[in-house]
């Protein structure tokens, strides 16, 4: 939907001044997000009512999934947090420049997170997540898709390192 690397504005607000690389740094944050809120949606509205082979209450009623639950929503909540936060600092930025790496590993982080959350949910959901149909199984097979973008690639991690370190060139 632009040229790329360099468009022209023709409309919008602040936010459509930023390069196309920071605007598609937001989009590619929401999937990931969106992807592994979703996967956390149906496995808790599985969990409600599966049970395990031989087991008399459902898999929501077992200490093991309550546990699981309430890091894997606080690690998504934590880097959705952290994603708004360098999106907010990077639209509000003088030079894009000084947030922009930040963002993109921050994107990188995100999309893991994700991913492990997904594969946390795809294992509570048994093997009823195997099937064709199974929304975990389209949401794993398609974040892991997303970890292979080359927006959040590992050069994304290498350059907000490289920045933590005083913009060294010095890179293993």
């Amino acid at each position: 939907w632009f040229s790329f690397p360099h468009a022209q504005r023709l409309r919008g607000g602040p936010a459509y001044v930023l390069s196309q690389f920071a605007q598609s740094l937001q989009l590619h944050a929401g999937f990931p997000m969106g992807a592994a809120r979703r996967a956390l949606d149906e496995v808790t509205k599985l969990a409600r009512t599966k049970k395990r082979s031989g087991a008399s209450n459902s898999i929501a009623k077992r200490t093991t999934f309550q546990t699981g639950l309430a890091p894997a929503h606080a690690k998504l909540e934590g880097a959705r947090l952290y994603m708004y936060d360098c999106i907010a600092r990077l639209q509000k930025a003088e030079q894009e420049a000084d947030v922009l790496p930040e963002a993109r590993s921050q994107a990188r982080h995100l999309t893991d997170v994700a991913l492990e959350v997904a594969l946390w949910a795809y294992r509570q959901a048994g093997g009823s997540a195997l099937r064709m149909t199974s929304p975990l199984q389209h949401i794993v097979r398609d974040l892991m898709g997303a970890t292979q973008h080359v927006f959040v690639d590992e050069a994304t991690l290498t350059e907000y390192g490289s920045m933590l370190l005083g913009g060294s060139d010095d890179t293993v």
